[in-house]
């Protein structure tokens, strides 16, 4: 299993355990007025830290 199959996982697993004190409502709440998206200039710098590779 690798750490990001991992983390999400577990996440999962707390937010089931956890939906009676409201996680997921709250968590939804956040994300709805909040833009997750990445600023352009932090992917530009993301993108040209990582090497290419061959798929």
């Amino acid at each position: 299993m690798s750490r990001s199959e991992f983390y999400c996982k577990a996440v999962e697993a707390y937010v089931k355990a956890n939906r009676a004190k409201g996680v997921k409502e709250a968590l939804d709440a956040v994300y709805a007025e909040e833009d997750s998206s990445l600023d352009p200039v932090l992917m530009a710098m993301q993108l040209t830290s990582l090497e290419r590779e061959d798929w």
